[in-house]
């Protein structure tokens, strides 16, 4: 019987895989059945984020057992990643407000130097769906942000 793989990767390679799929925009080929590994406010199938993070470590991933739920996840658990059940997962969505400190916390997660860049490009969405009643909105959140940044 093979080693389970998950027991061989990194808590630092599962980071680097989970950045990696993020800056790739990676389309991973299996999707999770009953579990995901939540990161960043985005979901992702775990078995692929552990093959990920294995080939990361230079192991081949074809060489090793690796089946899912509680076998892969109580190692990502281990590491304190967030698992969740869809059911869980699609709850928490359906149910999460849209406030101004989860407003405040994506600009965080998009950062400084892109905040303008996201602004310019929600600007031209606005006024390509033309939704100029929305644009004061925009740049009066704008001018917020531009403010915080000087602080």
């Amino acid at each position: 019987m093979s080693k389970n793989l998950a027991s061989l990767v990194t808590k630092e390679s599962i980071i680097k895989a989970l950045e990696l799929i993020i800056s790739e925009n990676r389309n991973l080929k299996n999707p999770s059945t009953k579990f995901d590994l939540v990161y960043k406010g985005r979901r992702f199938p775990p078995k692929e984020v552990i093959r990920v993070a294995a080939e990361i470590q230079g192991i081949d991933w074809r060489k090793f057992d690796l089946h899912g739920g509680e076998s892969a996840n109580r190692f990502l658990k281990k590491f304190e990643f967030d698992i969740k059940e869809k059911d869980e997962v699609a709850d928490e969505e359906e149910s999460t407000d849209f406030s101004e400190n989860t407003f405040v916390e994506l600009l965080k997660q998009i950062g400084n130097p892109n905040i303008l860049t996201f602004f310019n490009c929600v600007d031209l969405l606005i006024n390509k769906l033309n939704l100029s009643n929305l644009i004061t909105d925009l740049h009066m959140a704008q001018g917020q942000i531009i403010d915080y940044q000087l602080r």
